[in-house]
């Protein structure tokens, strides 16, 4: 159980780390913006295209929520 808890908090903290680094790199970002940002990180560029019509790489505003 150690283990587990152990993996859940490294990956909040990964979570965390990302999250800030994204804030330093797009200070203007909205909220939603780096919410998009974060998921391109995870998921490859197609299913974020198809998921949400936006990928961080196509250098436009992300669509409103």
């Amino acid at each position: 159980m150690e283990k587990l808890a152990s993996a859940f908090e490294l990956s909040e903290t990964v979570r965390r780390l990302s999250l800030a680094g994204l804030r330093l790199r797009h200070p203007g970002a909205s909220e939603r913006e780096l919410f998009l940002r974060m998921v391109a990180l995870q998921v490859p560029r197609d299913l974020m295209l198809r998921a949400y019509g936006w990928h961080p790489d196509l250098g436009t505003e992300p669509p409103p929520a």
